[in-house]
C-alpha cells in the first residue's frame, strides 16, 4: 500500500491504505479534478498533484497537532533523538527551531508526504503520463522508476517507523499488555505499540495467529499510529501500522465481515512482489468481473490489493472458484 498507487493513479492519486470512504465524494480526490479543471493542460498533472500532497499536508496537520499539547518538549526530544538516527539535518533542526505543537505537527507532515512529492516530480517530468490520456503510459515501466519507488518507499518507511518509536506510548492495560507479549514471544515481535487499545490489540493477534497458522511470515514491528487516515499500512519493511480510531466499515467494503480482516490484509501485503509493475498488473477480462465484485475497495485500487484482499478472504472464508483462478493467477511467489 502507499508508494505504488502512485504509479499508475496520479494526477488521481487515490487515498492511501484501505479508505475510510469509499465514494466519489472523497475530498482530496475532488482537490485534484477541481484542479485539472482549472489549470492549462501543460500544468494539469503537477497542479493536481501538489494541490493533493498540500490538502495532505493540511489534513494530517490538523489531525495531529493535538498529540504535541501535552509534554510538547519531552516529545519534540524524543523525535529529535529517534529521527537523528535515519533523518537529515535539515528536518532535525526544524524541529529543534519549532515552537508550538502545530509548527511541530506540520513539519512531520510535510515530511512524511515530501517522498510522494518527489516520486511524483520523477514520474510527471520523465514524461511517464500522457497530457491526454492519464491513465496511459508513454512507455513500459523502467528499471530506473522501480528503483526510485524502492528508495523512496524505503526512505519514507525508515521515517514513520523512527516517528512512531518516538511517539511511542507503553500501555497500561493488563490485557493489552499480555497480548504485546504474545506478540513478542510467539511471533517474534520486536516492537509492539498498541497505545492501551484492547480491542484492536485482540484482532491484531488474531491475525497474527491466522498468518502464522498458515505458514506466513508475520512483521516484525506492529504499532498502532494517531497519524493515519486510512485504517493500516504495510511499510514493507518489517513494520505495520494500524489506525488507532479503527472505523466499522460498510458491508462489501472489504472482502470480509471478519473484524480481524484489516490487520491480516497488511500481513498479507508482505507476500507480493513490491514492484510497480505488480501493482499495475492487467487482470485477464475474463477476471475482472472477479476483482470488481470482490470487495469495494478492491474495486478502486489495484492489483496488489486485490491480490492481498483475496488472500485475506481465502484465510478467514474461503476463496469460490473464480475467486481462487485470479488467487493462483496473481499469485507470482507460490
Amino acid at each position: 500500500m502507499g508508494i505504488e498507487k502512485l504509479a499508475s493513479s496520479l494526477p488521481k492519486l487515490k487515498s492511501l491504505g484501505i479508505a475510510k470512504k469509499l465514494g466519489k465524494n472523497d475530498k482530496l480526490a475532488s482537490s485534484v479534478l477541481k484542479a485539472a479543471k482549472q489549470t492549462p493542460k501543460s500544468l494539469k498533472l503537477k497542479t493536481a498533484l501538489q494541490e493533493q500532497i498540500n490538502s495532505l499536508v493540511e489534513m494530517q496537520t490538523k489531525h495531529t497537532v493535538t498529540l504535541f499539547v501535552e509534554d510538547f518538549a519531552s516529545k519534540k526530544q524524543k523525535l529529535i533523538e529517534e529521527l537523528s538516527k535515519v533523518c537529515d539535518k535539515t528536518l532535525i533542526t526544524q524541529i529543534e527551531n519549532a515552537k508550538t505543537p502545530e509548527q511541530l505537527a506540520k513539519i512531520l507532515a510535510e515530511r512524511e508526504f515530501s517522498f510522494f512529492r518527489e516520486y511524483g516530480k520523477y514520474m510527471l517530468e520523465g514524461k511517464s503520463f500522457s497530457l491526454q490520456n492519464q491513465n496511459k503510459f508513454f512507455r513500459t515501466l523502467t528499471l530506473e522508476i522501480e528503483q526510485i519507488q524502492y528508495k523512496v518507499r524505503a526512505q519514507r518507511g525508515k521515517f514513520i517507523l523512527a516517528r512512531e518509536r518516538a511517539m511511542h506510548v507503553p500501555s497500561k492495560n493488563p490485557k493489552v499488555i499480555a497480548i504485546e507479549n504474545i506478540l513478542k514471544q510467539q511471533y517474534g515481535c520486536k516492537f509492539v505499540s498498541l497505545k492501551d487499545n484492547e480491542e484492536l490489540a485482540r484482532k491484531v493477534l488474531k491475525a497474527y495467529e491466522t498468518a502464522s497458522k498458515n505458514g506466513i511470515k508475520t512483521p516484525e514491528n506492529v504499532i498502532a499510529s494517531d497519524f493515519m487516515f486510512a485504517e493500516g499500512e504495510n511499510l514493507f519493511n518489517g513494520t505495520v501500522l494500524l489506525n488507532t480510531r479503527q472505523t466499522a466499515l460498510p458491508a462489501g467494503a472489504l472482502a470480509t465481515m471478519s473484524d480481524f480482516h484489516v490487520p491480516l490484509h497488511e500481513i498479507l501485503h508482505g507476500t507480493h512482489p513490491t514492484l510497480v509493475s505488480f501493482s499495475i498488473k492487467k487482470i485477464p477480462v475474463q477476471l475482472k468481473k472477479v476483482k470488481e465484485e470482490l470487495s469495494g475497495y478492491s474495486a478502486i485500487t489495484q492489483t496488489h490489493e486485490t491480490f492481498t484482499e483475496l488472500y485475506t478472504k481465502k484465510l478467514i472464508d474461503g476463496l469460490n472458484s473464480e475467486e481462487q483462478a485470479l488467487f493462483d493467477y496473481l499469485n507470482i511467489f507460490a
